[in-house]
C-alpha cells in the first residue's frame, strides 16, 4: 500500500524537522514542501509557524503560499492543520499585526491581558506544559509557547480549551480545518495520540 503523503509547508518559520519526525513516528509519510504549486498533490497540509503574525503572513504572501492555500481550501483538496503561529495565520486578523490573515477561521487573534480578573500580573508568554480540555471531557497535556491566542467566532468549533489566567481556545476543528495553539510535535505521547487522530486516514 502506497502511503498518502502529508505536506509540511516550509516558509522558514516553523519546527518542520520536529513535525516531520513525529509524523514518521505515527507511521505517516510527511514531505517538506517548498513550492506552493505542489500543494494540490497532497490530501493534507500543515502550516507550522513560530514568530510574529505579520512576518508570517508576509512570507506566505511573498512566497506564493497564500493563494495556494486558499485555492487548496476552495477546491476542497484536503485537510489543513495550523500549528502555533500557523493556527493564528488561519484567522481573520491579529492584534499582533496589521496584515489580514488567511481567513479560513473567522475570528481574531488576541494578546493575553497584562492583568487577570483578580488583579494578578499575567506572565507573558505562556510557556510550558498545560492541560487542554477536549470536547469529550478528556484533558491531555501539551507544550505551549505563545503570547497570543485565537478567539473564533464559532464557539462550537473549539476543540480544546486551556486555562492560563483566562480560558482560551487552544484547539479548533471545523470540517477540514484544524488548529492547535500548542506544539503537538513537542508534546510526546499526547502529541502523538492527537496527531494519530487527526491523520488517522494517513497511517500505514
Amino acid at each position: 500500500m502506497t502511503p498518502s503523503p502529508i505536506a509540511i509547508i516550509d516558509t522558514g518559520m516553523g519546527n518542520i524537522a520536529s513535525i516531520k519526525n513525529i509524523l514518521r513516528k505515527i507511521r505517516t509519510y510527511p514531505v517538506i514542501v517548498t513550492n506552493p504549486a505542489e500543494l494540490a498533490n497532497y490530501k493534507a497540509i500543515i502550516i507550522p509557524g513560530i514568530g510574529h503574525f505579520d512576518e508570517g503572513m508576509k512570507r506566505l504572501n511573498e512566497q506564493g503560499w497564500t493563494a495556494a492555500i486558499l485555492n487548496y481550501h476552495q477546491q476542497e483538496c484536503g485537510l489543513i492543520l495550523g500549528i502555533c503561529l500557523g493556527m493564528q495565520l488561519l484567522a481573520t486578523s491579529s492584534e499582533e499585526g496589521q496584515l489580514p490573515g488567511l481567513g479560513l477561521i473567522k475570528g481574531n487573534v488576541k494578546r493575553f491581558p497584562a492583568i487577570d480578573t483578580a488583579g494578578a500580573v499575567i506572565k507573558i508568554p505562556h510557556i510550558g506544559w498545560n492541560s487542554a480540555k477536549a470536547q469529550n471531557g478528556e484533558t491531555p497535556r501539551f507544550y505551549f509557547v505563545h503570547s497570543y491566542y485565537l478567539e473564533p467566532e464559532d464557539q462550537s468549533a473549539i476543540y480544546f480549551k486551556t486555562t492560563y489566567h483566562i480560558t482560551f481556545c487552544s484547539g479548533y476543528h471545523k470540517n477540514a480545518i484544524w488548529g492547535f495553539q500548542f506544539h503537538p510535535e513537542k508534546s510526546h505521547a499526547f502529541g502523538m495520540q492527537l496527531l494519530s487522530l487527526v491523520f488517522k486516514d494517513f497511517i500505514v
